[in-house]
């Protein structure tokens, strides 16, 4: 009796070979930060805003979350989230903050939440602007205060 040779389905083949694609991609899309860029994480906020350096890290942060293949992609990200946010990246300021509001990857904390805002809201960033006008009138991670929370809507509202 001749044995028929076996061969795997195509579409198996494909999927296999995609997702043996797309983890090396992973890999290559979203490196872990050096022991250099960790450094500058450990003594913020004493660094000097790098504009070029903040946008690229912030990009990088968005690669690594937007692939849900990998979970330890997630925090990789928040890393190039921190040290984009600390370089000077209003945007990455923005979503910092929103993550220290939230706990996400990182614990609660309203006062860093509060610090990175304003940071963001003083380059202009609407939402930052919005988002600190409704801390300060609810008292989140500040002392209430209506008048700054009003200058801030006047703010956002101008933008």
């Amino acid at each position: 009796m001749v044995q028929k040779k076996k061969w795997i389905n195509p579409t198996k083949a494909i999927t296999l070979l995609a997702v043996l694609l797309l983890g090396a991609c992973t890999t290559m899309h979203c490196p872990p930060l050096s022991s250099d860029q960790q450094a500058l994480l450990q003594n913020q906020p004493a660094s000097t805003p790098e504009p070029e350096k903040a946008e690229h890290y912030y990009q990088l942060s968005m690669q690594c979350l937007s692939d849900e293949t990998n979970p330890q992609n997630f925090n990789t990200s928040i890393n190039w989230l921190q040290l984009s946010a600390v370089l000077g990246d209003a945007n990455a300021q923005y979503k910092l903050a929103n993550a220290y509001i939230k706990g996400i990857g990182v614990p609660v904390n309203a006062q860093l939440a509060f610090s990175w805002m304003l940071q963001s809201a003083q380059q202009g960033n609407v939402f930052a602007q919005a988002s600190l006008s409704y801390m300060y009138a609810n008292g989140i991670g500040i002392t209430p205060d209506q008048e700054m929370a009003s200058y801030w809507q006047q703010q956002a509202q101008a933008n």
